[in-house]
């Protein structure tokens, strides 16, 4: 007893829709009844194999749909009419197969991301979310490290050390130990240094540290512990030079570790152009959508709110100096620009022929 959809897998079509018809057009009953409904079966349906001799007599139930075939009948048929077999396509190289799978797992991924961005999901994680709640945005994927960024974290405890220190002593210290316009070579020049770790409230404070401790470990994993310092260092410097060039206050302390900060947001957006980022948009305290975006368009974002800065502390509408952020992050351009260029000749010279 076969069904006739498992028939059409074993026959030609055009062999099994004749034995059909021939079932429902001219139906003559059987005195066998199906074994599957136990109505009377249609027989006496006669099936001549082309260039054969004779016929075949089977038994079709038109309620089930199957057929009845007796012994070597099914055999008999088939060779007449069986179905060629289907080519079976060459096995596909391991190599590409592997491609493939990659494809597949990209489109996939992409597809995620896309659903997370029409949907703006928050971030994977409670304390990310709690950053971007401060309008920090954070890697949507942090990266794992290959060395422990104590440069990073030890900077951020120093600044944590000097703010907790200029609290405690009054506001004095920021006069003293902050970076004066109208004198800046106060202390021998080491003011340009000490404004880095003294910040004037908490908020200040953790916004320069999340942004250092989001940023900054990558950009040391990548760089190493020396040459990071050296990219802190020189952005801090270049922030505090822009910032007493060109701010037209030369009475107000510049405090805070947001330069140098810049210059490490710059090295990681050019180094790492396409790391996803979570933000917030809020207004007040409704949460209105959270954003994904890559480093470099967040990068470009962060500029143009920069030239707004500037155009406010121009006109002394801020306390923000965005002056030392667009130093600092030229800074960071042109560190970026020395080191991949670096890079490259290293590359190249390593591919030379002897």
């Amino acid at each position: 007893m076969v069904s006739v959809g498992v028939l059409r897998k074993i026959l030609q079509p055009g062999a099994v829709n004749s034995l059909w018809q021939s079932a429902r057009v001219n139906p003559v009953d059987s005195n066998v009844a199906c074994p599957l409904c136990r109505n009377r079966m249609k027989g006496a349906v006669h099936l001549v194999p082309d260039g054969g001799s004779g016929s075949v007599d089977v038994d079709v139930c038109t309620l089930c749909p199957a057929v009845w075939f007796d012994t070597h009948e099914l055999e008999t048929i088939g060779r007449h009419y069986a179905r060629p077999a289907e080519p079976v396509p060459p096995e596909m190289p391991e190599r590409a197969r592997e491609i493939m799978a990659l494809a597949e797992i990209e489109m996939i991924r992409r597809r995620a991301e896309e659903k997370e961005q029409i949907e703006g999901l928050p971030p994977s994680s409670g304390w990310q979310t709690i950053l971007t709640m401060f309008g920090i945005p954070v890697e949507e994927r942090p990266s794992a490290l290959s060395r422990w960024p104590f440069v990073t974290w030890g900077t951020i405890l120093l600044m944590v050390l000097g703010t907790v220190w200029r609290w405690h002593a009054g506001s004095g210290v920021a006069d003293e130990w902050g970076l004066s316009p109208a004198d800046p070579g106060r202390s021998g020049g080491l003011t340009f240094l000490t404004s880095f770790f003294l910040h004037a409230g908490f908020l200040h404070l953790f916004v320069n540290a999340a942004f250092l401790a989001m940023f900054g470990d990558d950009a040391e994993d990548y760089l190493g512990h020396g040459k990071f310092l050296l990219l802190l260092l020189g952005a801090t410097l270049a922030g505090d030079f822009v910032h007493l060039l060109l701010d037209p206050r030369v009475d107000m302390p510049l405090v805070g570790a947001s330069g140098g900060i810049s210059g490490v947001i710059a090295f990681y957006a050019l180094q790492f152009p396409r790391a996803r980022l979570v933000a917030m948009i809020r207004f007040g305290v409704i949460i209105i959508h959270w954003v994904r975006f890559n480093a470099a368009t967040g990068f470009v974002l962060w500029l143009l709110l920069q030239a707004v800065g500037i155009y406010m502390q121009m006109g002394q509408l801020t306390l923000v100096s965005s002056l030392a952020h667009v130093g600092g992050a030229l800074f960071g351009v042109v560190f970026w620009f020395g080191f991949s260029g670096a890079e490259c000749r290293r590359e190249n010279a390593a591919k030379r022929v002897p």
